[in-house]
């Protein structure tokens, strides 16, 4: 009888543990490696996948985005976060094909420009990860303007903060 999940009462649906394939920038800035991952992901069975979102230039400090770096993408740190991060114009064509082949899609975001952004996409669900767990701007402006599910990363926290 409840050999497919959507069979499922309503309670156990609820309750349901949730799979997230966290892609991150694992694609290394390569959209067709996203795309393969985005299918790799629904088919191993997971439910999400997730993405990140970060506006490069106003989140690290000049100097650190100076810094020498050699990547396929250039020489220095800039160079490299920016090879990596994906463009509006990508996530875009993430956000049409997930619901071509019906898959869910969140993300992380880590400034208040890539929030911004990504409420664009009306998601269901939004994460701030524990790297940015002290940026309080960033949460109250999350906590006013967003009022679906939230994932709260506390993977880079201390017990004062989980508190």
């Amino acid at each position: 009888k409840f050999s497919k999940i959507n069979n499922l009462p309503n309670l156990q649906k609820k309750n349901r543990t949730e799979i997230v394939a966290e892609i991150t920038t694992n694609h290394h800035g390569n959209f067709e490696n996203l795309i393969k991952m985005i299918d790799l992901s629904k088919e191993s069975g997971a439910d999400y996948v997730k993405i990140q979102k970060r506006d490069v230039k106003n989140f690290y400090p000049k100097n650190e985005l100076d810094n020498t770096y050699f990547s396929k993408f250039g020489k220095t740190f800039e160079d490299y976060r920016l090879g990596l991060e994906l463009s509006m114009e990508e996530i875009e064509k993430l956000d049409k094909y997930c619901k071509k082949i019906n898959f869910k899609w969140f993300c992380s975001v880590l400034d208040i420009k890539s929030f911004y952004n990504i409420l664009d996409f009306k998601p269901e669900l939004i994460k701030i990860p524990s790297t940015v767990s002290g940026h309080s701007l960033l949460h109250e402006e999350v906590a006013k303007n967003y009022k679906k599910n939230v994932v709260i990363s506390t993977g880079y926290t201390d017990k004062n903060y989980q508190n």
